[in-house]
């Protein structure tokens, strides 16, 4: 049942399912309650919505193409430069190279075989990295079930070779792909527990903000605010989470950010020419819905604070803060109306903070050479990072080195006669 809601919700791991479905049938010849559970549920899901919320499809049909426009990465770049692709694409080739040495050979699947987790779990990892791919974002928490199985893979994949290589001499390729395997479980291992205990000393440091202005925010939202809805007009969904729970407020939107004008200026962000909105009476209807609906939520709320991540440059490599979200909005006359009760009070980190009209709002100072907009980040050296590597080809020589002290390879014994 939970799978079938998962698949409901993300429907590219519906992918999981078939590969852990066909594995059962190809190996056992018959069809688990899983197998007919998950598309039961789903079909009552989609029953369910055409009866209770027929609307939701002809939202998927306008809002769809344009999510699968925002933010898209050509899908040769995903899949091979994707936040997790490469762990997932090294398990797969080191347990390709080593699958003799699993023992693989059992009839049924659930035995006690290395061989027969490693099929599952390579199967998985190839679900969930397609599942991924096909999204052609790139995003970490895409793929982060293919890079959780990825290193489940790894593990059993190093401790089977290793357990294989001791009884019996390989050739270099598997010695090095065996450790290959050990040293990538155990560098990915450290690297996650290390950061844990780095991030659990100091939680509040701003690095691990996925906003950097969201630890000057929380308080002065939560001080101004006082559990009042805070509307935040940004088109990255980290502008209003962890903000909205952190300050004890509640969101007004319906729309988690503003991410349906990005899709409908997915060129023009890129293009060095001035960006410049389409006339009202030419928007698409992407633009329209999201100008009417943004104006109805904020006419409906009435917020206590509007907070405004601030314009950038108007130059390509500003992406999506080229977008003056204000100037578009406005272009509304419902949202100009509405707007037009708030004035503007000051900058807090990125965002413009605008208050109701009348009330008095305190700006906290700014930290010195602070600026309203940051320049975009650029590709520096992760300190951590290099550590990971340098850990890496460390067990990677050891691992290597202890496997080839085991003598040479044995030679074939004839079979008696």
């Amino acid at each position: 049942a939970a799978a079938a809601i998962g698949i409901a919700i993300k429907p590219q791991f519906v992918l999981l399912w078939v590969v852990r479905e066909g594995l059962v049938l190809w190996r056992t010849r018959r069809v688990t309650p899983e197998g007919v559970i998950v598309p039961v549920l789903g079909a009552a899901y989609l029953a369910a919505v055409a009866l209770f919320a027929p609307e939701y499809f002809a939202l998927v049909r306008e809002l769809g193409p344009a999510y699968h426009t925002f933010i898209r990465n050509p899908l040769l770049v995903t899949a091979l430069l994707g936040d997790g692709a490469a762990l997932a694409l090294g398990a797969l080739v080191v347990a390709a190279a080593l699958w003799k040495r699993l023992g693989a050979r059992r009839p049924a699947l659930g035995g006690s075989a290395p061989g027969d987790l490693a099929l599952v779990l390579a199967a998985s990892v190839a679900a969930c990295y397609l599942a991924a791919v096909l999204q052609q974002k790139g995003w970490g928490y895409h793929f982060y079930p293919a890079r959780a199985l990825a290193w489940l893979l790894l593990t059993l994949v190093a401790a089977a070779a290793a357990a294989s290589l001791a009884a019996s001499r390989a050739r270099w390729t598997e010695r090095l792909f065996a450790a290959i395997a050990g040293a990538a479980a155990i560098t990915v291992a450290a690297a996650a527990v290390a950061g844990a205990l780095a991030q659990a000393a100091d939680p509040l440091d701003s690095r691990y903000d996925a906003d950097p202005s969201v630890g000057q925010l929380i308080p002065f939202v939560r001080e101004h605010a006082a559990g009042e809805p805070v509307m935040v007009l940004s088109p990255n969904m980290a502008s209003g989470f962890p903000l909205t729970t952190y300050a004890g407020t509640e969101w007004p939107e319906r729309y988690s950010n503003l991410w349906p004008l990005v899709a409908a200026y997915d060129s023009a962000i890129r293009d060095p020419a001035p960006l410049e909105f389409r006339p009202h009476d030419e928007a698409t209807p992407i633009e329209e819905r999201l100008r009417r609906t943004v104006a109805e939520d904020l006419a409906r709320t009435d917020p206590a604070l509007v907070l405004v991540l601030a314009t950038g440059p108007d130059e390509p490599r500003w992406g999506m803060r080229r977008l003056d979200l204000l100037g578009f909005l406005t272009g509304d006359p419902a949202f100009a109306a509405a707007f037009a009760r708030y004035d503007s009070a000051g900058v807090v980190g990125q965002y413009v903070v605008y208050g109701r009209e009348g009330e008095p709002i305190r700006i906290p100072p700014r930290a010195p050479g602070s600026a309203a907009v940051d320049a975009p980040d650029e590709v520096v050296l992760d300190p951590a990072g290099l550590a990971a590597g340098v850990l890496f080809i460390v067990v990677l020589i050891a691992l290597y080195r202890r496997a080839g002290e085991r003598g040479p390879i044995a030679a074939p014994q004839p079979e008696p006669s």
